[in-house]
């Protein structure tokens, strides 16, 4: 892309070309937009030790610069022009990356090695339940440490979510510890549970006999709702959900069920992690609707080659183990942290892609280099600093896991 120059912070010349059916303008605006409103470029200046006031003769035009970044990724600037503003002793710019994706077998994807696919506002896509159940079956055939040599016993509740044509209701089962394969949802109940929780979204002592007849699927909160959809796509029928499988209002209860919660997360064949959503009434299985540019391709060596390739504007700051570690409420909470820890195999349902982690391997759909578990980042508050992410060590037991966490 040639540099273009425009104003801050409307930037109508790229408005105008959107106007004008542009897909790629549209993109870059909604771009810019999103991520260097007053607030952003205010805050990211003073980072760079230089406050907008020290610009006191910038006329707000900036130029956006192209720079080709990893396979499959542009990475476009914007800086302040004139750069560096003349009143000033050093520049600023600010980064955006763009992602580049090809459909299957189109002549961009072999030709340019574009391995990303378009993205789908839906979770539940073919595509992506293609690429999930291809992490499953490899991580069962081929991973040692995540596979268990027999069924292992359900938990003491389970939600039976029903065929996966959804054809039966939705209820609770009491297992009496029979064996099976279940899911667990992980999942942040918001700054006030009571907001987004009711009586009919919580196993209570008055409510669970009425459970095991029926569950009023309309009446749970969106990330219980769709967690279940997720599990019969998955074609398994038992889900395991803290609010619903724990009874609330009974502290043996309570007691009992929370010192077995190892035993729930590390059983489980799958952890569901809803690591999008804020709140359970969020919902993460439908995204929101963002501008993709769709741009013409043909091949410079030879003109018979064409096709098309799509370009994808990436909302979070960081790449998708940053992003996770770094940018989600779900990984500074105390229950989450274990809950991690724990599992054997986890599903990530992130605002644009999805992402896994197992005791083996951990992968992402945005084909970022696959990374051993031991590198990940678990918010720690350690004596006398501000909480932030550490690697655990991969020790041998539990308990030499648990000694170090708690030595911080």
């Amino acid at each position: 892309m040639i540099p273009i120059e425009d104003l801050y912070p409307d930037f109508p010349k790229l408005r105008a070309a959107e106007n004008r059916g542009c897909s790629t303008c549209k993109l870059l605006r909604h771009a810019l937009l999103h991520r260097y409103n007053d607030k952003a470029v205010d805050e990211a200046s003073v980072e760079w030790g230089l406050p907008r006031e020290k610009w006191p003769s910038w006329d707000r035009r900036v130029t956006l610069k192209s720079q080709g970044g990893r396979t499959g990724e542009d990475q476009l600037f914007f800086e302040p022009s004139p750069y560096p503003p003349p009143d000033s002793q050093a520049g600023v710019w600010f980064r955006m990356i763009f992602s580049l994706h090809a459909d299957p077998g189109d002549p961009v994807a072999l030709s340019e090695n574009i391995r990303r696919r378009p993205p789908s506002r839906d979770v539940l896509s073919p595509a992506n339940m293609r690429l999930i159940f291809r992490w499953l079956d490899d991580c069962e055939a081929d991973h040692a440490k995540c596979h268990h040599e027999r069924l292992p016993r359900l938990p003491t509740r389970v939600i039976d979510v029903g065929p996966s044509d959804g054809s039966a209701d939705v209820r609770l089962l009491v297992t009496g510890g029979t064996p099976g394969n279940y899911v667990v949802l992980s999942h942040c109940w918001g700054l006030r549970p009571s907001s987004t929780l009711n009586k009919e979204s919580q196993l209570l002592q008055a409510n669970s006999e009425d459970f095991e007849r029926r569950i009023d699927i309309e009446s749970l909160p969106k990330n219980f709702r769709d967690a279940i959809l997720v599990v019969r796509k998955l074609e398994i029928r038992y889900l395991w959900i803290d609010a619903l499988c724990v009874i609330q209002d009974s502290l043996s209860d309570w007691a009992k069920e929370s010192a077995q919660m190892d035993a729930v997360y590390e059983s489980a064949y799958l952890t569901l992690v809803a690591t999008c959503a804020p709140t359970s009434s969020t919902g993460f299985i439908h995204r929101r609707e963002y501008p993709v540019a769709v741009r013409p391709y043909e091949n410079p060596g030879d003109p018979t080659i064409k096709g098309r390739y799509y370009i994808t504007f990436q909302h979070s700051k960081s790449a998708t183990w940053d992003y996770i570690e770094n940018e989600t409420v779900w990984n500074t909470r105390g229950w989450t942290f274990q809950e991690r820890l724990l599992s054997r195999r986890i599903l990530h349902v992130l605002p644009e892609q999805l992402a896994w982690e197992c005791r083996t391997i951990d992968h992402s759909q945005n084909m970022e280099i696959p990374r051993k578990p031991d590198t990940r980042g678990y918010w720690i508050l350690t004596k006398d600093q501000d909480p932030q992410p550490h690697a655990v060590p991969g020790y041998d037991t539990k308990y030499e896991r648990w000694y170090w966490i708690a030595s911080q």
